[in-house]
């Protein structure tokens, strides 16, 4: 399996959205979405 990069623009509503769901301030998006994609909170 090859590792691929999806690069994706999110807006300014998505990222508040992200913001509540980290766990930690220093989580980056890409943490936050890869824990959503995975299925855990």
């Amino acid at each position: 399996m090859v590792n691929e990069t999806t690069l994706i623009r999110i807006t300014e509503d998505t990222k508040d959205a992200l913001d509540k769901r980290k766990e930690h301030h220093r989580e980056t998006y890409d943490d936050v979405i890869t824990r959503l994609l995975n299925g855990k909170k």
